[in-house]
C-alpha cells in the first residue's frame, strides 16, 4: 500500500549506496539521510497529499513567478 501523503522520509544505513537507491525510490518532498542536517537555502516542501509547494531556496521563489514569452524583442 503507498502512503497518500509525502512530505519527509529518513533512511538510516550504512551502506552509501543503498541510501542512495531508497532516497531516489522515495515519493516525499525531502530525505534525509543518516540524520543530515538540510543546507541553509535548500527546499522544502511535500509530494502526494502533503502539497506541491516548496519553500527555501530558488524553488521557493519560483512560486511567485510568472513566465513571460516576448517575441521579436527589438
Amino acid at each position: 500500500m503507498t502512503p497518500d501523503f509525502g512530505l519527509a522520509g529518513y533512511v538510516q544505513t550504512a551502506d552509501p549506496a543503498r541510501a542512495k537507491r531508497i532516497a531516489r525510490g522515495l515519493r516525499c518532498g525531502v530525505v534525509v539521510l543518516n540524520g543530515a542536517v538540510r543546507a541553509p537555502g535548500s527546499p522544502f516542501g511535500g509530494m502526494k497529499h502533503s502539497g506541491n509547494g516548496r519553500e527555501g531556496g530558488r524553488w521557493g521563489l519560483e512560486e511567485f513567478l510568472e513566465v513571460k514569452a516576448v517575441s521579436g524583442w527589438p
